[in-house]
């Protein structure tokens, strides 16, 4: 009888901590160094209302945001947030031309096409879709299963010539991480790298745009085989409405948020045993998924757990904020 040899496909993220090629979640416009006087001045009001009387051990401020560690988890508060919000529109793209060129044709008639709920579809071999939203998904429908033979500047050049000649790298974004593609053999637990997955995510004033806004693309052997493009421009800052109260005097400090950040993860349903564990909080504006049109995106504290999903939660409530609706 012959033995079957099991394989198990993969996808993890890229660690590569002693690499310039590590990606810091907070790293949004450059490397800063570390202030020491801890003053009014650097740390601005609005960071220390959320601080409230908590003294960090190990706080660092920065140009452009402060850091710090609470029972065990990361907390950054940029110091230029905006507790009303930003104002938004979807970007507006070529779609003839990207149809082309990602589809291999001299003509957009050559593909085959249709509209259902404003969702516009192109086929031929390869599949291209608009959404409403401004969102666009490509893929092939074709993996290598080839071990993968490009170094990881050779991928990245290859990624974002392809991002720029089908839609453009905005000037906000920035690399957020790198996703591995890889393939086990159960019965040796060798491992063969199959591709990468990079995912780039933009920022306003420093503050990251959470959610739905991403760029996406996942290169093996055979070239780019899934594409996905959602990314909503700045328009402008929301502001204060005449008579409206003081919204930064509302804000919960970190320690309150921690509770409700407890509270969103334990009924967010994620499926294991037990809620996973928090890593990472930080305050960034939050985008709606790609199905969904927006032109206001509000300022929540996105809320990292173990295995890198969100949640995102209300600065003042600190109820759950879905970004699905």
């Amino acid at each position: 009888m012959k033995k079957l040899s099991c394989v198990l496909v993969l996808s993890f993220l890229l660690i590569l901590s002693n690499s310039e090629y590590a990606v810091e979640a907070v790293s949004l416009t450059g490397t800063s160094e570390q202030t020491d006087d801890i003053s009014v001045d650097t740390m601005t009001e609005k960071v220390q209302v959320l601080l409230g009387d908590m003294e960090p051990d190990d706080l660092k401020v920065q140009d452009d945001y402060v850091s710090f560690t609470e029972s065990g988890v990361k907390v950054i508060i940029p110091k230029d947030y905006n507790i009303y919000g930003i104002n938004v529109e979807s970007e507006k793209l070529d779609k003839e031309s990207i149809v082309k060129g990602l589809l291999n044709l001299n003509n957009i008639d050559d593909a085959s096409s249709y509209k259902d709920d404003e969702v516009a579809r192109y086929r031929y071999d390869r599949n291209v879709t608009f959404y409403p939203s401004g969102a666009l998904i490509f893929s092939t429908g074709e993996e290598s299963e080839a071990e993968y033979i490009l170094t990881i500047e050779e991928t990245q050049k290859k990624v974002e010539e392809f991002i720029k000649k089908n839609g453009g790298l905005p000037e906000d974004a920035y690399l957020k991480k790198i996703n591995v593609g890889k393939m086990i053999k159960l019965s040796t637990e060798e491992e063969t790298i199959l591709g990468y997955t990079f995912v780039y995510e933009h920022h306003y004033n420093s503050v990251p745009i959470g959610g739905g806004d991403a760029i996406k693309a996942r290169i093996d052997n055979l070239g780019i085989d899934y594409y996905f493009r959602l990314h909503r421009n700045v328009i402008s800052d929301c502001e204060r409405k005449t008579g409206e109260e003081d919204k930064y005097s509302k804000m919960k400090n970190i320690k309150e948020i921690f509770e409700s950040a407890k509270e969103a993860v334990a009924s967010a349903g994620f499926k294991q045993p037990i809620p996973p564990e928090i890593t990472q909080i930080q305050l960034a504006y939050c985008s709606k998924w790609f199905k969904a049109e927006q032109d206001y995106m509000p300022l929540t504290w996105e809320i990292t757990v173990e295995g890198g999903h969100t949640v995102y939660i209300d600065p003042i409530t600190g109820e759950a904020v879905s970004y699905t609706k």
